[in-house]
């Protein structure tokens, strides 16, 4: 085994043993798959959909399902380990930056951006707060529009400014 082999070996098993971590972390047994799609999700900062997740991990996982992954989703959602979210009209998709943030759906390239949140302190984003006499459990901003990236390949200037 060469140097390079033997280092993403052991980056490969730092990076299991880390998602096996959060999983305990959040109180979710560890398993195999699981601890797949939780590395997964700690590699690729993306907000895949389930169908991206399982077309990614199921070459070397093949008894993988889609089953598996949306309900391994759900569950991870429910220890508060990964956010579900349904900016996106046509799919799920799975945000494991669990820190309060805003996202970005961007209307031409279809990718979601982590943006900082606007009006809400990312404090009161953390815990319950009362808002008009409700209480407040989970802030979610979500912004539909054309990202920078999408912007500059447009015209190589942006589409919009804030000019006044």
């Amino acid at each position: 085994m060469n140097n390079l082999t033997s280092r993403s070996t052991a980056a490969g098993q730092g990076c299991r043993a880390a998602a096996a971590d959060r999983l305990r972390h959040f109180g979710v047994s560890v398993t195999r798959p699981r601890v797949a799609i939780m590395e997964y999700l700690m590699e690729h900062h993306v907000h895949p959909t389930v169908e991206q997740v399982y077309s990614a991990l199921s070459p070397e996982y093949p008894s993988l399902s889609r089953t598996t992954v949306y309900n391994t989703m759900k569950m991870l959602a429910e220890h508060g380990a990964v956010t579900l979210l349904t900016i996106d009209d046509r799919n799920l998709n799975i945000d494991e930056n669990t820190t309060p943030h805003a996202h970005l759906y961007c209307t031409r390239c279809h990718r979601i951006h982590d943006l900082p949140l606007q009006g809400v302190s990312p404090l009161q984003a953390s815990y319950a707060f009362t808002l008009d006499g409700h209480l407040i459990q989970q802030v979610h901003q979500y912004y539909k529009g054309v990202c920078r990236e999408c912007q500059t390949d447009l015209n190589k200037e942006p589409l919009l400014t804030n000019k006044q």
